[in-house]
């Protein structure tokens, strides 16, 4: 546990334990899984009220989708985020946020880089957060644009593993569909995840007990509009995949119906050609040509002029 002091007009300092925790400013008490088993008991003493005993479980549940429930003494927001940037396995992690009127508990996974870099930034004074101003709404809000950041981040290698679909869907005997497949699964996950996030925030906005001034409304409204932006951009990404996979098929459908095109005008062709064999070579004694020395160039020539006249009749039709 890690518990950061915000006291007014002075910058955050980290304290030790609860017993040098003074009353004059905001707490934020910050707990890893899952070494947080019993933090409702361990900070008990500097908690205005005792948290209900679902909302410790909701926190300890690492498959919990983004939520928001509230009492009449504190909110509950849980926030599911990506726990890594790699586009091609997405994986998730959930954030969760108490705020009591002067604390802020969180509670999360270890490696959430989001949190440990605010952490940081705080404690070595790099941030321009307000010290002044440290509320648990206003710190909520720093932790929540950091975490929705790494969603704006994947939006450029998910564009560019679009650009790959492309060029192999376009080309003849793709067939790596499984790959494809996982492909636009993660992409579903990622916009249920955006419209979860927005159904929970959105929720929160309507039914919080803090009181929002404008500058904090303008600020939470821009993180709506960036978890939207990177909804319709994974939306408008999976309409291209379906697109691209219907002109892969015409595309090969295309390519199988020239096929049959010149098989047909082929057989067209050596139809005519065919019949004139066929009748040459009945067992008759006496037929045109026969006993005539030339008769084989005259009919080899005739064949092979009428090959002629259908080939360019074709090619006037633009059939070829």
């Amino acid at each position: 546990m890690d518990i950061i002091f915000f006291k007014t007009n002075q910058t955050p300092t980290q304290l030790s334990s609860l017993e040098t925790l003074d009353t004059d400013g905001t707490v934020w008490f910050d707990f890893t899984r899952p070494q947080a088993r019993n933090w409702a008991q361990e900070i008990r003493k500097a908690l205005p009220c005792d948290v209900d005993e679902r909302h410790i479980a909701d926190s300890l549940n690492e498959l919990h989708p983004s939520f928001f429930d509230g009492t009449d003494s504190y909110d509950m927001i849980i926030f599911q985020g990506l726990s890594n940037t790699a586009w091609k396995e997405i994986t998730t992690q959930p954030t969760v946020f108490f705020l009591f009127d002067r604390c802020l508990v969180t509670i999360h996974a270890a490696h959430n880089r989001a949190i440990n870099l605010f952490k940081e930034r705080l404690l070595n004074n790099t941030t321009t957060f307000n010290y002044n101003q440290s509320t648990p709404e206003k710190l909520l809000h720093q932790i929540l644009n950091l975490l929705i950041n790494q969603f704006m981040e994947i939006r450029d290698p998910l564009t560019g593993q679009l650009d790959e679909w492309r060029t192999k869907l376009l080309k003849r005997g793709f067939s790596n569909w499984n790959a494809l497949m996982n492909h636009k699964r993660q992409l579903r996950k990622v916009e249920t995840l955006c419209e979860q996030q927005v159904d929970a925030l959105m929720g929160w906005r309507e039914e919080t007990r803090f009181k929002f001034d404008d500058y904090m409304e303008v600020r939470y409204n821009d993180l709506l509009e960036h978890i939207k932006r990177v909804l319709r951009h994974v939306q408008g990404l999976q309409n291209e995949i379906e697109f691209l996979i219907e002109l892969h098929f015409l595309v090969s459908s295309q390519h199988t119906n020239d096929i049959m095109r010149l098989l047909t005008l082929a057989s067209v062709v050596f139809m005519p050609l065919n019949l004139i064999a066929s009748i040459f070579g009945m067992n008759f004694n006496y037929m045109p040509f026969i006993e005539t020395p030339l008769g084989f160039f005259y009919v080899a020539s005739s064949m092979t002029v009428l090959a002629i006249v259908l080939y360019l009749l074709f090619k006037l039709k633009k059939w070829l």
